[in-house]
């Protein structure tokens, strides 16, 4: 949606307005429900808002559809390997356009994040 909208030139935003009201499954209906406000879409509103579940059990069904695929990414993923000091790395540039030989010249004292 958001490439057909800059192919377009349309606005963005009213792409992630229908994205968020549209729901997300037969269980877990729209996430705009989550905004207590109705909002002007050009989905029919008894689409939206018909059948509504209540907030706290939308926002449940979403939590436990996010741990099921965090469980599931978690089954492959892998911890980084450690980083000692002089060991030669690659950084990216702050453009993020290319690669950059460096070395590590020291270890943090805090661990670093995993997100």
């Amino acid at each position: 949606m958001m490439k057909k909208a800059e192919d377009d030139d349309e606005d963005p935003h009213l792409c992630l307005l229908e994205y968020r009201s549209t729901p997300i499954d037969a269980n877990i209906k729209s996430p705009v429900l989550l905004f207590n406000k109705e909002i002007n879409s050009l989905l029919p509103k008894f689409f939206i808002f018909n059948q509504v579940k209540g907030k706290e059990e939308t926002r449940n069904s979403l939590e436990v559809r996010q741990m099921k695929q965090k469980e599931y990414y978690d089954k492959n993923a892998k911890d980084l390997e450690e980083v000692r000091v002089n060991e030669e790395v690659r950084v990216q540039n702050q453009n993020k356009t290319a690669w950059e030989p460096g070395q590590v010249s020291s270890r943090p004292d805090e661990p670093r994040m995993t997100n």
